[in-house]
């Protein structure tokens, strides 16, 4: 995704056995937090709101950035708020490719 090879990053879901119920959310959160520190994840990039959702959850050391970015479907882009407000899709589209650009 954005020229960043697959090496580099270690994808996950908010809850990595979705089956859709969102009730395991904390239960995803404590697999994930195991995973990101497991593999010295530096940078986790939180898209959309299940992930979001999930961030109380995840307990991570303050050493580890954590960026809140839009969901890159089509929803994702329309819904993103910030400060409460829909920002638009070319505007959430552009805030989620800069959070990929910082390192």
């Amino acid at each position: 995704m954005n020229d960043i090879p697959l090496t580099a990053y270690l994808p996950l879901n908010a809850v990595p056995w979705f089956d859709g119920c969102r009730s395991d959310i904390k239960d995803g959160a404590a697999y994930n937090r195991e995973l990101v520190l497991r593999h010295r994840v530096p940078v986790v990039l939180a898209c959309g709101s299940w992930v979001r959702d999930s961030l109380k959850y995840l307990n991570l050391p303050s050493d580890i950035v954590v960026r809140v970015l839009p969901h890159p479907g089509q929803l994702g882009l329309i819904n993103y708020r910030v400060d409460g407000r829909r920002v638009g899709p070319e505007p959430a589209r552009e805030i989620f490719i800069e959070g990929f650009r910082h390192g």
